[in-house]
């Protein structure tokens, strides 16, 4: 693989970049980025070089882009979350599967290299309720995951009987969906249907989708 050597600092390649995007004045050819690159990894390539299948064509450098790496949760039901993730999500692989020494608390990262959900189980010898409201009561109402194939998640969640969520209005530069699992979280799923982030962000059609 021919590279230039200096290091890229910009990991908004690792969540954000998609087919033909143009990521600060990139220009990405394969989705296997969107994931796959990793802050300080010498992955400036000359035009034309490929390497695992990915190409990327007149890289500029950029300073630090803030992204989201993780979300840790905590979960009733350890096993019962990682089907529902995997089921939606098929690229995600466990990452660490853990028992704390002390607290006997099963901990589990499941995700991509770049990106994972931290997942745990209440501490030995409790017994927590949730009683919180989504969208009524302070916390977090849902998580959003961009997905390559929509229509392959919603069928994969569907046969594997999980409960769809509030209808969404169709639009025409995107197809999203919510979902629960069987703890009763609420899970977005979203694909782009174009490259350009004007149409991708478009809010002219709220509230109704």
């Amino acid at each position: 693989m021919h590279q230039y050597g200096h290091i890229s600092r910009n990991p908004a390649l690792t969540l954000g970049a998609r087919i033909g995007n143009r990521v600060d004045g990139q220009i990405l050819r394969n989705p296997a980025l969107t994931l796959g690159a990793r802050i300080g990894n010498r992955g400036s390539e000359i035009e034309g070089s490929e390497s695992s299948g990915w190409r990327v064509e007149r890289v500029i450098l950029s300073p630090m882009t803030t992204y989201l790496e993780h979300a840790n949760i905590t979960v009733p039901d350890m096993d019962a979350a990682i089907a529902f993730l995997t089921t939606a999500c098929p690229d995600f692989a466990i990452r660490q599967d853990k028992v704390h020494p002390d607290s006997q608390m099963r901990w589990v990262h499941i995700g991509t290299p770049t990106s994972y959900f931290a997942l745990q189980e209440p501490h030995k010898g409790r017994t927590p309720e949730d009683h919180r409201r989504p969208y009524d009561d302070i916390g977090i109402n849902h998580l959003g995951l961009i997905v390559d194939d929509f229509d392959a998640v919603e069928a994969r969640l569907e046969a594997a009987g999980y409960r769809r969520g509030m209808p969404v209005e169709p639009h025409p530069a995107r197809k999203r969906a919510y979902w629960f699992d069987h703890a009763g979280f609420e899970w977005e799923f979203i694909e782009y249907l174009t490259d350009d982030l004007d149409q991708r962000n478009d809010y002219s059609m709220w509230p109704r989708y």
